[in-house]
């Protein structure tokens, strides 16, 4: 990744998301609504600590957030030359230029459910795109 456009979004581990849909089903209330979002976190803290927990260092130069959209539109202009899709869009840049935050305390009270670890949940992950050859 040559550069880091810094996101602000919430990390969830998959079996927490299922494991919440089943309590949600089993105890929820009948026209609520349960977040099911695990961690409030920016893009380059999560790559931070994914480089932390594989020994490396790595720190990428950030875009600033005015130069995003030039970004986003140079793509989407060399995407129209080799037929590709872009790697980064201007509706992305938009849609994750503000913070997507969660408040899971609702779940938590009301469903019983409980969160993997962020880095327990990365390691997982990590674990498997080994195993399935995909890094």
């Amino acid at each position: 990744m040559p550069a880091l456009i810094n996101i602000r979004t919430n990390i969830v581990y998959v079996d927490d998301v299922v494991q919440g849909h089943i309590l949600a089903m089993e105890k929820g209330k009948v026209g609520e609504r349960y977040l099911l979002g695990g961690d409030n976190i920016s893009s380059s803290q999560v790559l931070r600590l994914v480089a932390e927990m594989e020994g490396r260092r790595w720190t990428p130069p950030t875009l600033p957030g005015w130069i995003a959209p030039a970004v986003g539109l140079a793509y989407e202009t060399m995407s129209r030359v080799t037929k590709q899709p872009p790697l980064i869009s201007r509706d992305f840049i938009r849609f994750f230029s503000r913070p997507c935050w969660m408040d899971n305390s609702k779940a938590r009270a009301e469903l019983g459910l409980s969160f993997t670890l962020l880095r327990e949940g990365l390691k997982k992950h990590i674990d498997w795109l080994r195993s399935s050859g995909q890094i």
